[in-house]
């Protein structure tokens, strides 16, 4: 492989890692926050909605007013000084309120680096990109995996807020990197309609399938070290639990995208989706020996479709659109990531940890049938008449 060729993909790799470990970095210590505050599960989850929330409603805009003015790049740079500077900031709040209005900060930084990163590889590996989709994915799931084991490890030694409180300079130098070393080229596109006919529709089923699936699956990773946290296990086992749920993401991710390019990103995403609900339904009933097992594939067949609904978006978009159609569906997933914290703890504390899981598998499975809808869109529009 010519380093050359592959520049702008070695470029973003390292800055994905960064961008999504602080993604993730919340979860495992909502035990520690959550007793130190006196919070409720509602409002543990609550705040992990708040870093999702500013972010989910962007992610479609600022992918298509990027594109609209040529400034793709220059939102990457300054959404990451922004996600930086957030992180910190949250760090160093010693209330609710505070952390609920730094966590709003943190989700305006998250909506910036993936519509515009997955775009540049989209139109730079057109013919290959579910697997170099799924590749980049690594990256992101070794920071989102790691997360746990790394915010475990800081709060047992130093303290979580210390360590996060010097967030914004690795943020930093991630955006100086992307300013002298990312090579693009610019284009201004005029702003178009695309939900429109049947791409439109196809666009909209894909959005509503990957809103279902994530909602189920950030609602339960949210929970995992306080549920195992509740049965008696430490907060360094827990997070090992919930880091078993992650990691798959690493093998899966571009094993997913690969496949789809080979058999189809419709027929990967719906034959991944399924065993989801059974296996989050075992679940509940057996969260004891085999748990950490069942989360484990929970997580890898999460993994092998995630990629694939990014490359089908990028796939139905009109030229130089990309990131507006990857901003689209990314704007569901966060959209759901931002929503499902805060119902599933108001459901935790209403009817406790197993009834909420088994809802999630029926969630789960539900996730399926808008992907089934497109896949019969697809075939009537190539057996309709030119």
């Amino acid at each position: 492989m010519e380093l050359t060729k592959h520049r702008n993909f070695l470029v973003l790799s390292p800055v994905h890692f960064l961008n999504d470990l602080y993604m993730n970095f919340l979860p495992p210590v909502l035990p520690v926050i959550l007793v130190s505050l006196a919070l409720t599960h509602f409002q543990a989850g609550l705040l992990v909605s708040a870093v999702g929330i500013v972010s989910a409603v962007l992610q479609p805009v600022v992918g298509h007013l990027a594109e609209a003015r040529g400034m793709r790049k220059t939102t990457m740079v300054v959404g990451m000084l922004i996600l930086g500077a957030g992180v910190s900031l949250f760090s160093l709040a010693e209330s609710f309120t505070l952390l609920l209005v730094t966590a709003f900060l943190i989700s305006l930084g998250l909506s910036t680096y993936h519509p515009q990163g997955l775009a540049f590889l989209s139109e730079q590996y057109h013919k290959a990109k579910g697997r170099i989709i799924g590749l980049h994915g690594v990256s992101g799931a070794l920071g989102f995996s790691l997360a746990p084991i790394f915010m475990a490890f800081v709060e047992s030694s130093f303290g979580w807020q210390r360590v996060f409180s010097y967030a914004f300079l690795p943020a930093l130098l991630a955006a100086i990197f992307l300013y002298r070393f990312l090579t693009v080229r610019e284009v201004k596109h005029p702003l178009r309609n695309r939900l429109t006919g049947k791409v439109g529709k196809g666009l909209v089923l894909l959005g509503i399938s990957a809103f279902i699936i994530a909602f189920v699956f950030r609602g339960l990773i949210t929970f995992i070290p306080t549920f195992y946290v509740s049965f008696g296990e430490s907060l360094e086992a827990s997070n090992l639990i919930l880091f078993a749920t992650l990691i798959p993401s690493i093998v899966g991710a571009p094993i997913g995208g690969h496949l789809s390019d080979r058999f189809g990103r419709l027929k990967v995403i719906a034959l991944t989706l399924v065993p989801i609900a059974p296996l989050l339904f075992l679940f509940a009933q057996t969260p004891g020996s085999f748990g950490p097992v069942l989360l484990f594939t929970i997580g890898l067949f999460r993994a092998l479709n995630f990629p694939v609904y990014l490359a089908h978006a990028s796939d139905i978009a009109s030229l130089g659109e990309g990131g507006s159609s990857i901003g689209l569906v990314l704007g569901s997933v966060f959209a759901a990531g931002a929503i499902s914290p805060s119902v599933v703890g108001y459901s935790i504390d209403i009817f406790g940890y197993q009834t909420t899981y088994q809802l999630l598998a029926m969630l789960a499975l539900v996730s399926a049938v808008p992907v089934l809808l497109a896949l019969r869109l697809r075939r009537s529009k190539r057996l309709s008449p030119m």
